[in-house]
């Protein structure tokens, strides 16, 4: 370009052709339209509050099998893949176990396994809605529902900084294991239990230095963000009634009229 040639001039054509466009997970606010079931995040929160006071509770075990069958329909909705088979799979083997092993299995070591299914089958399934509540609602529907609800803000803040910690975590941990398959060392069950020094020095010693950076990452962002200021505050996030959340309500009521019905299911011994 010789000097005496004008300043090349930029359009908004070209400004706009030049700039990236903004997909639809550009904000960690923008709400998942892909699912069967939509509901506000406050609903959802009341369903799954609920199943895992029941389920992890006295109670009739036709309430377990119910919530279980809930609960794996919930994550096959959220998930749809392989993991939300292998989680019906072993809660049902579980459950089976619990519900069979006793007709068929009468002594001591039978009745031993039949509770133990029973135990592991109330925490998968109490597992199984905290996945599906977290995996279909974004952190920025949770803070506006909690915030909704009138929650105070010390639980708020530490709920703000768990919902984008962990995830983080996540993904820098499949970094450094894509990193260590790039370099040909890549950790198995065997070679963490035999050699827990050099998996150490390839896994944790780079996760422990990338979550520090992160913390003080997050802890700026929380500041900047004013999570720490009391008061009314103003969200992005437009929650409401949707006809989803008429189904979570009910599921919620039917659930706790089952436990208090006393009703059980013939084929399962207390």
């Amino acid at each position: 370009m010789s000097p005496s040639s004008p300043p090349p001039v930029v359009t908004a054509s070209s400004s706009s052709a030049s700039a990236p466009a903004i997909g639809p997970d550009f904000h960690e606010g923008i709400a998942r339209t892909d699912l069967l079931l939509i509901a506000d995040p406050r609903s959802k929160l009341l369903l799954a509050v609920a199943c895992n006071v029941l389920v992890l509770g006295r109670g009739p075990a036709l309430v377990l099998t119910v919530a279980a069958a809930l609960s794996a329909l919930l994550l096959a909705d959220a998930l749809r893949d392989r993991r939300a088979v292998w989680f019906t799979l072993v809660l049902s083997l579980c459950l089976g176990a619990y519900s069979a092993l006793p007709h068929v299995w009468t002594s001591s070591t039978g009745i031993g396994v039949a509770i133990t299914g029973m135990w592991f089958g109330r925490f998968l399934t109490s597992m199984g809605m905290a996945a599906w509540l977290v995996t279909t609602t974004s952190s920025g529907e949770f803070l506006a529902g909690l915030r909704a609800l009138r929650t105070p803000g010390f639980v708020v803040l530490p709920v703000a900084v768990v919902l984008r910690f962990i995830p983080t975590i996540i993904r820098e941990l499949h970094a450094i294991i894509d990193a260590m398959r790039l370099r040909g060392a890549v950790p198995s069950a065997g070679s963490i239990l035999l050699h827990p020094a050099i998996t150490a020095e390839h896994v944790l010693v780079p996760l422990l230095a990338m979550t520090t950076r992160m913390s003080d990452e997050l802890s700026a962002a929380a500041l900047i963000r004013g999570l720490d200021r009391s008061g009314p505050r103003t969200s992005i996030i437009r929650l409401g009634f949707h006809p989803g959340d008429a189904l979570v309500i009910a599921l919620a009521i039917a659930l706790v009229a089952l436990h208090f019905s006393g009703l059980e299911a013939p084929w399962i011994r207390g």
